[in-house]
């Protein structure tokens, strides 16, 4: 088989990223198929998530909108290489894969794949999104909270295939760290002003106890000044992005989420396989990824002094962090890598048959 990733820029430091770099290397690996990641934006192959020797990047190095649109024409309509699926990641990009779906070589098939959670949208958006994904073979999406809400709309073709998480560990976190830890861009949506608000009344009885936020991103060095002027600031640390982020986990005893709006984050996946239970405002696919198995605590959504309160008992119970490390450390083995690549292999393999 051969697949086509399309997305954006392979060398940003985003889920999508880190996504395409774990399932572009089970096919390439694993099922052996022939793997390309069309790059629109992208010159360098410095990637920060790792991408397989077997899977080809075909860098577009376009300036602009105009000039990625025409990177992606150009390949599909006029190129010489005959893809079985081509896989689209971002709303632009199946924008206009809706545009060129019916001047695709016969018997190519168009999966769009859904990151965002649909309370993400404006109603415009939402409208939009049926008429584009109308025009696909299928829609992947990360969640049946997804599914239900598409499906309910009166579209039929799609598929739930949630992220994987990116490696796996026999090892867990002996959670005797005082320290919770957030990761992920600093932008708006991951609501981290908020984080910095409920940590700084959790730790007036708590002072032992450390924020490390990982990541970066256009809003760092504004929460960088919150954090300064909270009473917490000398408990609140930036050490940047990381790689290791299983090192991260591993020193950690809480994961924290303040998101407004999340999907199927990977950073809570890769807590539970640290052993590392999650703390969240109450995100629909969130509470969907814990599926009642105790590995997270949830805070109305928004509420800061209950995700204060909740994050408080947390600091103050070794026993509660205990139960739920463990818990975490069995709910993560369903999304181990192998399990989602099989579903895969399956999902498409059903598709190039129709």
């Amino acid at each position: 088989m051969k697949i086509c990733f399309i997305t954006y820029d392979i060398n940003q430091v985003g889920g999508i990223e880190q996504v395409i770099s774990i399932l572009s290397r089970q096919f390439a690996e694993r099922f052996q198929w022939k793997i390309d990641i069309l790059s629109l934006y992208s010159s360098s192959t410095d990637a920060f998530f790792a991408v397989n020797d077997q899977v080809q990047v075909i860098h577009g190095r376009a300036d602009g909108v105009k000039a990625g649109k025409q990177f992606m024409r150009t390949h599909l309509l006029e190129g010489k290489t005959h893809y079985d699926v081509i896989l689209t990641f971002h709303m632009f990009i199946s924008d206009e894969m809706a545009r060129i779906a019916g001047k695709l070589p016969a018997g190519t098939k168009w999966a769009a794949t859904e990151h965002n959670s649909v309370s993400y949208y404006t109603w415009k958006r939402k409208l939009l999104n049926f008429f584009v994904y109308r025009r696909a073979d299928a829609l992947v999406v990360l969640s049946e909270v997804s599914a239900g809400y598409y499906r309910k709309h009166g579209l039929r073709h799609v598929a739930v295939l949630p992220n994987a998480v990116s490696f796996e560990t026999d090892e867990a976190s002996a959670l005797d760290q005082k320290r919770m830890v957030s990761i992920g861009r600093m932008e708006p949506v991951k609501g981290y002003d908020r984080l910095i608000e409920a940590f700084a009344i959790a730790s007036e009885q708590n002072r032992e106890w450390k924020l490390s936020m990982v990541g970066d991103g256009s809003l760092k060095k504004e929460l960088e000044k919150k954090a300064k002027e909270s009473h917490a600031g000398g408990q609140i640390v930036f050490p940047g992005y990381r790689k290791n982020v299983r090192g991260e986990l591993l020193n950690s005893s809480l994961l924290v989420i303040s998101s407004e709006h999340e999907c199927f984050p990977v950073t809570a996946l890769e807590a539970m396989e640290c052993g590392v239970p999650v703390l969240s405002f109450a995100i629909p696919e969130i509470c969907e990824m814990d599926g009642k198995s105790g590995a997270m605590a949830f805070a109305e959504q928004g509420n800061v002094k209950e995700m204060a309160e909740k994050m408080r008992e947390l600091m103050n119970s070794q026993t509660r962090l205990q139960e739920m490390g463990r818990a975490a450390k069995k709910r993560a083995k369903a999304y181990h890598v192998d399990d989602i690549g099989d579903r895969w292999k399956t999902f498409l393999t059903e598709l190039c048959s129709r």
